[in-house]
């Protein structure tokens, strides 16, 4: 603190007074299609990928998908429990020397968890469905080996009411073609209640089945026993038994598959990709149908490379999709989140990742209003870890921004040696806790400063007190704020002393100054 250019002082005169003044100002929220509130990759030397996750009771998650290990070049089922903020608790393996792999996974109402995918480490075929029940600590309760001497496998899995399950996924052990859509019904035993099959002579898989509200189930997949093309977008819809009520098939003349479906309040919203409509090889596919099945409108979206929307949530009033794409980004593949409008145009697009290749295979609904991704990256992390990313409808905290409002100087005229009183408001008008230094200037010459943290939309007054030294008048500045003070002589006292020449008084005050400025910093 210096006593230079008009103020002049004495030990213990500078002080600095701090009334804090909390202003409570209104939250903005802009929604969008959401902000990333975190990401995490998860995993360690091996290669691990998420296929699927959901929320569990407690607000964390559950995910699942596979793990490579660096030795060995096979894959185990790999299943992950984090918290809300994705910090893994535990993790488990299933599996043995050959190819296991997990598809879905629900949590069961005894706090434990059903995980569905396919094993060559087991069973009868070249590949077996495979359920596994585990407790709430992943640790196995049973499990079943499902098929026959082909490749059968569950890519989807519903939790039903009563503690039975619904999969599905596809068989090439039963059924009328090279692959049929599988469905089965499971009690809490793991037994089967009943299977269907459905499909042609050709190739036909169920990717993803979920309930519907009239107590049925809808089943989305491909098939190339059915529709225009190579193999298109195959919609099955069957009662509570797995009696089909319809079935459609969207698509054109090239290669198309779903990945994913909602019901909606008027139908049915359907994510997958194509090859029969866009300008590239691969397009992420949209398509609306009303509650029997017939199309509304289909779109395709995407850019000059491959692009592929794996999985559909429903969004305010429209949909957000999720997926990958080498179309834009920084990296080989990065993953690929937009939200479309009820009529199905793209409103927005938000891409993550980095230099290397990143995937997500699944979106979902949380409590918080938010959503949760899960695929993997290459990008972060040890290389090919699992990758999660949480979305969050609110907006970030702005950053800390300050300003200066109702600088006083006060008196503006002074005798020399009486009192200067310089006061300012400084207000946080970000949301984030932040610091600021405001810094008393005196005739452009730095004479004061102090440092405040405030939280966002808090103020603080403060309060510079000194005493006046040279004759004149003095500017002073604090930020873009500025003012000013006038000091006058006193008046001479009949046969007084005269004064030190000020010149004198300057630089004995300068000296003084510097050394106190040392001592402070």
């Amino acid at each position: 603190m210096m006593r230079k250019h008009g103020f002049k002082r004495d030990k213990g005169l500078w002080r600095i007074t701090l009334l804090t003044l909390l202003l409570l100002t209104p939250a903005c929220w802009t929604y969008g299609q959401g902000y990333e509130e975190w990401s995490k990759d998860i995993g360690g030397d091996d290669t691990e990928h998420f296929k699927a996750i959901q929320e569990t009771a407690d607000g964390g998650f559950i995910a699942v998908g596979y793990v490579e290990p660096w030795t060995r070049d096979d894959h185990e089922i790999y299943m992950v429990k984090t918290d809300s903020a994705g910090e893994p608790e535990w993790s488990r393996v299933y599996g043995d020397a050959d190819d296991d792999d997990g598809y879905d996974v629900v949590q069961t109402g005894d706090g434990g968890y059903v995980v569905a995918g396919s094993t060559k480490s087991y069973g009868a075929g070249l590949a077996d469905l495979w359920v596994i029940k585990t407790d709430e600590r992943g640790e196995p309760v049973w499990e079943k080996v499902l098929g026959g001497a082909k490749n059968d496998v569950a890519y989807s899995l519903i939790a039903l009411d009563g503690g039975e399950y619904l999969l599905t996924g596809s068989t090439a052990s039963y059924g009328a073609g090279i692959g049929d859509v599988w469905i089965l019904k499971m009690n809490d035993d793991g037994d089967v209640l009943w299977n269907k099959t459905y499909g042609g002579s050709m190739n036909d898989v169920g990717r993803e089945v979920i309930s519907t509200a009239d107590g049925g189930f809808m089943v989305v997949g491909d098939t190339s026993s059915y529709g225009a093309g190579w193999s298109d977008v195959w919609l099955i819809k069957m009662d509570a038994d797995g009696a089909v009520s319809w079935n459609r098939t969207i698509g054109g003349s090239a290669n198309d598959g779903g990945r994913s479906v909602k019901e909606t309040a008027d139908g049915f919203i359907v994510a997958g990709n194509s090859e029969s409509f866009g300008d590239t090889l691969v397009d992420g596919y949209v398509a609306k149908v009303d509650p029997e099945g017939e199309l509304l409108w289909e779109k395709t979206y995407g850019g000059s490379s491959d692009n592929y929307a794996e999985s559909i949530e429903l969004f305010n009033e429209g949909y957000l999709v999720a997926g990958y794409t080498s179309s834009t980004g920084t990296g080989e593949s990065d993953v690929w989140l937009f939200s479309v409008s009820p009529e199905g145009d793209m409103v927005e697009e938000t891409i993550y990742g980095g230099s290397l290749r990143d995937r997500v295979y699944q979106v979902h609904a949380t409590s918080d209003g938010g959503y949760i991704l899960a695929g993997f990256t290459w990008s972060f992390g040890a290389g090919g870890n699992g990758y999660l990313i949480k979305v969050t409808m609110e907006p970030p905290p702005a950053p800390a921004e300050f300003t200066l409002s109702d600088l006083v100087v006060s008196p503006s005229t002074v005798e020399n040696g009486e009192t200067v009183t310089v006061s300012v408001t400084v207000t946080n008008v970000g949301e984030e806790t932040g610091s600021y230094t405001a810094e008393l200037l005196v005739d452009e010459s730095k004479v004061d400063e102090e440092t405040v943290t405030l939280e966002g939309g808090a103020s603080e007054s403060l309060e510079f007190t000194g005493v006046s030294g040279d004759e004149g008048t003095h500017t002073v500045s604090l930020g873009e704020l500025s003012g000013s003070f006038t000091v006058e002589a006193p008046p001479e006292e009949p046969g007084g002393i005269p004064g030190f020449p000020v010149a004198s008084l300057v630089v004995g005050l300068s000296a003084a100054a510097l050394m106190l400025l040392k001592r402070r910093t």
